[in-house]
């Protein structure tokens, strides 16, 4: 073989590699983080789910981390063979736990919706850490 055909055969399989890849759906749906001066904004993908299987916890003693489940709200007929899969649609529960890169505040400005398949989370920033020093004995 010349280095031509060598260097196109690879090329053919990285192309092959990388549409399998990008047809292959993820396993857990996306979000993104928004961040401003004062709240954080999280979306997460939630096409087909159900508003009343939507639940959202935070600690308060560990205000950097969202708990999210919810079920998405599509039956499958019995017969049916899905042809073609470009997202991800389990039967079980879905469970996140999305890490924020600072804390947040539960009590201030905290909103949930649902948005044309977005669930949309709005946490108010918190203003200073809370810190305590101890005394050494």
């Amino acid at each position: 073989q010349t280095q031509a055909q060598t260097q196109s055969q690879s090329q053919s399989q990285q192309l092959q590699a990388q549409a399998q890849t990008q047809s292959q759906p993820l396993p857990y749906p996306q979000y993104n983080i928004f961040e401003s001066s004062d709240q954080f904004i999280i979306y997460v993908e939630a096409c087909g789910v159900a508003r009343n299987t939507i639940e959202i916890e935070v600690n308060k003693f560990d205000a950097q981390r969202i708990y999210i489940k919810f079920n998405y709200d599509q039956d499958i007929e019995d017969g049916l063979h899905c042809l073609k899969r470009s997202f991800f649609v389990p039967k079980d529960e879905i469970k996140m736990l999305i890490q924020l890169p600072k804390s947040f505040d539960p009590d201030k400005d905290a909103k949930v919706e649902l948005l044309c398949g977005m669930i949309k989370i709005s946490l108010g920033k918190l203003e200073k850490p809370i810190t305590k020093k101890f005394k050494i004995y």
